[in-house]
């Protein structure tokens, strides 16, 4: 996983942090990191995942013709003669979470003092390609006084 920060605020650095690169054990579903001192303010997380070993077509769903045809001979696709399958063959679709018993992703969230952020999930279409997914949370670091 590696992680990154931008500010609002365009006179504050990008913080990367590379947690691959701290030894973090990849099998804990929880990580605790230690990180460079940040003023108060709203800042956006940029969490970037390495799918490899994770099963991301558990989130996917297939779409076929309720009739078998193949889908490059029609002249044209109606929802309502397609069919979702949870396997291969078909177009796949997705990742379309709740949806036709599709599992939700996993939790993400960042937590600071007492407070907890929840992270969302951005899917760019290239999460195979690029074995990443992609996770964006924003935080808001209070005065501590």
């Amino acid at each position: 996983m590696k992680l990154f920060t931008t500010t609002t605020h365009r006179d504050q650095p990008l913080h990367r942090i590379d947690l691959l690169k701290l030894q973090v054990d990849q099998s804990r579903t929880t990580a605790l990191i230690s990180m460079p001192s940040l003023e108060p303010g709203r800042y956006g997380f940029h969490l970037l995942f390495d799918i490899q070993k994770y099963p991301l077509s558990q989130h996917l769903c297939y779409m076929r013709h309720q009739n078998d045809i193949p889908l490059d001979e029609l002249s044209e696709l109606r929802f309502s003669e397609m069919k979702f399958y949870s396997e291969p063959p078909g177009v796949t679709i997705g990742p379309w979470l709740g949806w036709r018993g599709i599992p939700d992703m996993p939790k993400i969230s960042i937590e600071i003092g007492e407070q907890s952020f929840e992270g969302r999930y951005n899917f760019w279409s290239d999460e195979f390609a690029s074995k990443q997914l992609r996770v964006f949370a924003l935080v808001s670091i209070p005065n501590s006084k």
